[in-house]
């Protein structure tokens, strides 16, 4: 069950995993948090806000919203750019909330691999 703000929700996470929805590219990414009581996606509290025409006021640093239905979830980080590694920019951005927060990778089969 979802708790609390995305910053709330990271703050009590003991790991993150961060799951890439685009492998061609990587620059795509779900994150996935661990409290304890099993994973559950990160995810704006007031997400509510959208269908109401609203925007989400918890959006972290290159987290979007993807109104259309094809792979990606709603909400979820994507990077653009040359010369960095997305991953551990999103790793710094978690980590800058909970400094204590293990964070993974998980690499495999994802809904961009078609």
């Amino acid at each position: 069950m979802r708790r609390g703000t995305q910053q709330e929700q990271l703050k009590a996470a003991l790991r993150a995993y961060i799951l890439p929805l685009n492998t061609s590219k990587e620059s795509r990414f779900s994150v996935y948090l661990d409290s304890g009581e099993g994973l559950e996606v990160l995810w704006p509290s007031d997400s509510y806000l959208i269908s109401d025409g609203g925007k989400s006021q918890e959006l972290l640093p290159s987290q979007t919203y993807w109104k259309r239905n094809d792979n990606y979830p709603a909400f979820h980080f994507h990077y653009t750019g040359y010369g960095s590694s997305y991953t551990e920019d999103l790793k710094e951005t978690l980590k800058t909330i909970n400094p204590n927060l293990e964070v993974l990778v998980i690499r495999g089969w994802s809904p961009g691999n078609r």
